[in-house]
């Protein structure tokens, strides 16, 4: 299994095919859903929650940094 580091994950689970029309604007098809293994569909329209949460900060990325940190630890 992952670390997760950062923030929750938007859930949305599901994938979309963007397409550029020729007036500029878009069109978005949904081509599949997933879920995680062992729950059902809604559950997994929740959203992963990290293991190591970590808020932004403009100007620096502390979650790059945190997870640099966690992999350079490992053996």
């Amino acid at each position: 299994r992952a670390l997760l580091i950062g923030q929750p994950s938007y859930g949305k689970n599901s994938l979309q095919l963007a397409f550029t029309l020729q007036d500029g604007s878009s069109l978005y098809i949904t081509a599949a859903r997933w879920w995680i293994p062992g729950s059902t569909p809604s559950s997994a329209a929740k959203g992963l929650q990290p293991d190591i949460p970590i808020s932004p900060e403009e100007g620096r990325d502390r979650i790059l940094q945190s997870a640099v940190e966690h992999l350079t630890r490992l053996p």
